[in-house]
């Protein structure tokens, strides 16, 4: 990175699987919020303005549509490490940008969202047994 010098630094990784991150704390701890910090302090010995991907579940989705001012109420663990490292950017970073994204679809490689994973069961002729929520709006 130091050879390469770069002005942003986007930082989209994080322990993403949400239910996973329930029975492994330590884990999504690591990969979202010391992966942050980490990336903070290259960004600063870069110079680098810092680009960070959150997520609106730092909302506990009772009183949305959300801005940027309302009060955040974490509800899961990927919520709480979440926003434990937007904090971590928006205290520790003067050239910081924090996006707060819903609703990611699309190919991706490991086929881990919602919509990827019905089509591959679709694909596969497997039962498919879902529980979805009907009372869920987002706004992208």
């Amino acid at each position: 990175m130091a050879a390469f010098k770069p002005d942003v630094i986007v930082h989209c990784g994080a322990l993403t699987h949400v239910d996973y991150c329930e029975a492994n704390i330590e884990e999504s701890y690591q990969k979202t919020v010391v992966s942050t910090k980490n990336l903070l302090a290259l960004a600063k010995q870069l110079e680098a303005k810092l680009v960070f991907i959150s997520t609106d579940y730092v909302f506990d989705g009772i009183d949305g549509p959300y801005d940027e001012a309302a009060a955040v109420n974490p509800l899961s663990v990927y919520a709480k490490h979440k926003l434990e490292a937007e904090q971590r950017v928006l205290a520790d970073s003067t050239s910081h940008l924090v996006l707060r994204v819903t609703n990611v679809y699309g190919n991706e490689a490991r086929n881990k969202n919602f919509v990827s994973r019905i089509i591959e069961q679709c694909i596969n002729k497997q039962t498919l047994t879902l529980k979805l929520p009907f009372d869920q709006y987002a706004t992208p």
